[in-house]
């Protein structure tokens, strides 16, 4: 009979260590459900003035559209972030395209990035920024009647605008021209 009661008490301890030991895991499952039903989720920030007017500004504009990777890093070379992501403004910026930036020499870009030239670099900036939203609706409909537009650019240079059959072309001062689409004129 003594050797019947040693393997009966040794199934009825191991049953009793296993209900035991899924036991503790139901107790952690539901301390860890209660802990996350207790924890309230952080409340969502309500949004100022301020931040609606940043994230509507044109310097988010830039640095979310892939094409202008190279005028927003510009921007931030340039120290113009400030004032590209203020509510001042409306503000056009004739910007080149990355196809653009790719026909110009590399060593003409890294000589504008350079800190020793940022005087340059706000300057040449500032010639394709025009104060005013002026969209590419705008521009054709104000060409139907005028034939051609001149902007003032906030560095002083003049942007002139003509139709070309179906084309848009921006010349610059001096004599630079390219095609206006619909993705390089940047307003807010």
């Amino acid at each position: 009979m003594k050797s019947i009661v040693s393997p009966f008490m040794i199934c009825l301890l191991l049953i009793a260590f296993i209900s035991c030991k899924n036991d503790a895991k139901q107790d952690q499952e539901t301390t860890s459900s209660e802990t996350e039903e207790v924890t309230p989720a952080p409340p969502k920030k309500e949004l100022t003035d301020q931040d609606r007017n940043q994230l509507n500004s044109l310097m988010t504009k830039l640095m979310l559209n892939p094409e202008f990777k190279t005028m927003s890093s510009m921007a931030v070379s340039a120290g113009l972030t400030d004032m590209l992501s203020s509510s001042e403004g409306p503000y056009t910026l004739f910007a080149p395209e990355g196809p653009a930036f790719n026909e110009v020499p590399q060593d003409s870009i890294n000589h504008l990035v350079n800190p020793e030239n940022l005087e340059e670099l706000i300057r040449f900036y500032k010639g394709h920024l025009v104060e005013g939203e002026f969209d590419s609706v705008y521009i054709t409909q104000a060409l139907q009647k005028e034939g051609e537009l001149q902007f003032t650019t906030m560095s002083g240079s003049i942007l002139t605008v003509q139709k070309r059959g179906s084309d848009l072309i921006v010349r610059d001062g001096q004599g630079r021209e390219a095609r206006i689409s619909s993705l390089s004129l940047i307003h807010i």
